[in-house]
């Protein structure tokens, strides 16, 4: 089956759109849907995978993200699961009970020293986005 990759730049206006007509979507996987069919307005062919768009999305100004996740027994993760920054671990000082928990510095994933497992996303217009950087990043 043939498809195009749209650009960075072509995937955040698409995503402005889709979030300024419906504010909040509650599934990552209806976000990529209407984030596809909005591409395909312009290029037929124009494909994007879920895991591209959240990433892209943790990387602009102008949407916010919650994470849900539930507890897993798997040792906590080198790289955040949603958007693939190396998580930083703490230092030996910090390896204790009182280091419990580890944070993402771009998106705001947290996980413990056992592993969250994202399960659900919501995504969410920033109230004022206008104002930020008008590249969306």
């Amino acid at each position: 089956m043939n498809y195009k990759l749209p650009n960075d730049r072509q995937v955040v206006d698409a995503l402005k759109k889709v979030l300024s007509e419906h504010k909040t979507i509650n599934s990552q996987t209806k976000l990529q849907h209407l984030v596809t069919e909005e591409l395909k307005k312009r290029e037929p062919l124009y494909n994007i995978s879920e895991k591209r768009l959240r990433v892209i999305a943790v990387r602009t100004n102008f949407v916010s993200i919650k994470i849900f996740t539930r507890d897993t027994e798997e040792k906590t993760p080198e790289r955040c699961p949603v958007c693939t920054t190396p998580l930083k671990y703490p230092s030996k000082e910090w390896e204790s009970e009182i280091a419990s928990e580890y944070v993402c510095s771009l998106c705001s994933y947290r996980t413990g020293k056992t592993k969250r497992v994202p399960v659900r996303y919501r995504f969410s217009l920033v109230v004022n986005y206008h104002s930020l950087n008008p590249n969306g990043f």
